[in-house]
């Protein structure tokens, strides 16, 4: 889980950005093929963004999501380290709980 929350985290500051400034087709459908099944079930409306941009052509929810995602998962991100500070032995199941709260 943690290790999708940082994926998703890094894929919206800068993979998903820059696929989009260049937008080859290709290239997003490979993204998209190659998400884990743990990045999907966190992040399922950046699925259907990429089924409406698949669509219709149009990017603007899946540029919408990402900017959302940017804030998202770095506040979730920061809330699991601060979780680990404060509970050192016991944070493993409030970061699970955390984490399938939180998706997007």
């Amino acid at each position: 889980m943690l290790r999708a929350v940082r994926d998703n985290l890094a894929d919206t500051l800068s993979t998903l950005p820059g696929l989009l400034d260049e937008l080859h087709p290709a290239s997003m459908h490979f993204y998209i093929a190659n998400l884990t099944n743990m990045r999907k079930l966190l992040f399922p409306s950046l699925l259907h963004a990429y089924e409406e941009w698949d669509s219709t052509g149009c990017t603007g929810r899946l540029s919408d999501i990402v900017e959302r995602g940017q804030d998202h998962w770095l506040s979730l991100a920061r809330r699991i380290i601060d979780l680990c500070r404060n509970r050192h032995e016991r944070c493993q199941q409030e970061i699970v709980s955390l984490v399938e709260a939180s998706t997007l």
